[in-house]
């Protein structure tokens, strides 16, 4: 269980109801959990996934550091199903898939390239589950900007981060939307 806050003495207060409650151990101040390593600081928590990014490579056989400028080459972008030969066993790469998915917890900067590589990883029967997944959240969105709980402001279409996330960019264009994203590099430029 991980206790945060910015009140010491109401954390004081949960962990010794929870001690008295149940056996319990404090493992002092939170380092790495579920792959993710944490550090404070004084504007708050930085997340890294360093160590996770390091076996997922290393599973991978990709070890060779080749960098690339943008996740992904914009005339490299239009894949489909029939390119390429099929697997002998899509267990290994549906692995690395998933791990690329949790990746992204820290590393929204690869959203994109995850959600293309990620279509490959599943047969047909999740597409129609995700369009009635979306098909329920846009009645969602409807009703409460009917009633006024949310609002849409205009937002230009060069400024909208959520393409961040669901198209390939030119170099220049992913690294400015990738400076309005509150990531800090952990990493020497």
């Amino acid at each position: 269980m991980i206790i945060i806050g910015s009140d010491a003495a109401a954390i004081t207060d949960a962990k010794d109801h929870l001690f008295r409650e149940f056996e319990m151990k404090d493992l002092d101040p939170l380092r790495y959990f579920l792959g993710i390593g944490v550090a404070s600081s004084p504007k708050g928590y930085l997340l890294s996934q360093t160590k996770y990014i390091t076996n997922i490579l290393h599973r991978a056989n990709l070890t060779d550091d080749k960098i690339v400028n943008t996740p992904l080459e914009i005339h490299a972008a239009k894949f489909s199903a029939t390119d390429g030969v099929l697997l002998e066993d899509p267990t290994i790469y549906r692995a690395l898939v998933g791990c690329l998915v949790y990746l992204t917890v820290t590393r929204p900067d690869i959203s994109y390239v995850v959600h293309i590589v990620s279509q490959f990883a599943h047969n047909s029967v999740f597409h129609e589950h995700t369009k009635q997944h979306i098909e329920t959240d846009c009645h969602f969105v409807r009703y409460h900007l009917q009633s006024g709980t949310i609002a849409l402001p205009f937002v230009s279409t060069t400024l909208q981060l959520a393409d961040f996330f669901t198209k390939i960019h030119t170099t220049a264009l992913f690294r400015f939307l990738l400076d309005k994203l509150p990531m800090l590099s952990t990493l020497a430029s």
